[in-house]
């Protein structure tokens, strides 16, 4: 199973809040190639409205049982569903005067 941690941004077109224009996604896909991985993972992505800006990360995981506790469900979904993606948006903090 791979996993990415991939910038993305609103495409071009689609309307949603300002909050959730830019997001950081962990992904988990259960496919045996990175290539392909990589292309399922850009396409669920395109769906859900964005565009990617940078794979930051990518990594195999061989062996769930050796992640944390709390790292277990994506990649218990991802097995079970082919795929996982958790959005975290960036959030843009201001100065308090």
């Amino acid at each position: 199973m791979h996993f990415f941690m991939i910038d993305v941004r609103a495409k071009a077109g689609v309307r949603m809040p300002k909050s959730q224009q830019r997001a950081v996604v962990e992904c988990w896909v259960d496919f045996p190639l990175q290539s392909g991985a990589l292309a399922i993972a850009r396409l669920y992505i395109a769906d859900d409205g964005y565009r990617v800006t940078k794979v930051r990360e990518h990594g195999w995981i061989g062996d769930p049982k050796k992640l944390q506790p709390g790292q277990r469900g994506p990649v218990r979904d991802a097995r079970r569903f082919g795929a996982c993606f958790v959005y975290r948006h960036e959030l843009k903090r201001t100065a308090k005067p």
